[in-house]
């Protein structure tokens, strides 16, 4: 018996929605866990500098690509519940991303309004 042309029979093609949108979802996961590992690595190690040294975020952004922009959403995953105590499962750092997002909304409409208030024609 052919066992290759048995396999290709059996083989189930791709949706349109899986070919198109499984991707997305992974650089979107992948996205996701990067920044709130970003988040947490750098508040702790900002939290822990002595007081009278500043913390750089750039030069630690930096750092931080160097070391994890080819891991994948797994392997963020996986590190983010390895050494995050506070964060045990997936929905958990879901859920902060959320928050982390919704702050950054905030902060740029904050500052919008400000600035907008600052720079209008008075008639």
């Amino acid at each position: 018996m052919n066992t290759k042309k048995y396999e290709k029979t059996n083989q189930k093609k791709q949706t349109l929605a899986q070919r198109y949108m499984l991707p997305r979802k992974e650089q979107r996961r992948k996205q996701m866990f990067y920044k709130v590992l970003q988040e947490e690595l750098g508040r702790f190690l900002s939290i822990e500098m002595p007081e009278n040294a500043r913390f750089d975020w750039e030069v630690f952004k930096e750092d931080f690509a160097n070391e994890y922009q080819n891991f994948t959403s797994d392997e963020l995953l996986e590190e983010i519940l390895l050494t995050t105590p506070k964060f045990v499962t997936e929905q958990a750092v879901i859920n902060r991303y959320n928050e982390l997002t919704r702050e950054t909304k905030n902060k740029i409409a904050s500052f919008e309004s400000r600035n907008r208030n600052r720079y209008a024609k008075s008639s």
